[in-house]
């Protein structure tokens, strides 16, 4: 969704997987990722999106902002560290 600054804002709950483990975004629009970790699973411990050079630890039981810019259209993987937990951005031009 749009958010009143003008960027893309999803929250991602992180509990056993992510959900929604689905993004849409669109390509060359600012994208803020909130994953709202809701556990102390070792697994989710910290996320990864290649794509964009982040590699972040997430804190138990608080959110983490991640915030990046698609440049290109396309889908691109996010996972945790082990690469056990994953999900998608699919962006759009």
């Amino acid at each position: 969704r749009a958010s009143a600054a003008g960027y893309q804002e999803v929250t991602i709950r992180v509990e056993g997987g992510y959900t929604p483990s689905l993004i849409r975004a669109r390509k060359g629009k600012a994208l803020r990722l909130i994953f709202d970790r809701r556990e102390k699973s070792p697994c989710s411990d910290e996320i990864v999106i290649s794509e964009f050079g982040v590699r972040r630890f997430l804190k138990p039981f608080e959110k983490t902002v991640i915030d990046v810019t698609p440049a290109k259209e396309g889908t691109f993987e996010f996972a945790c560290g082990m690469s056990m937990l994953r999900g998608q951005i699919q962006v759009e031009g």
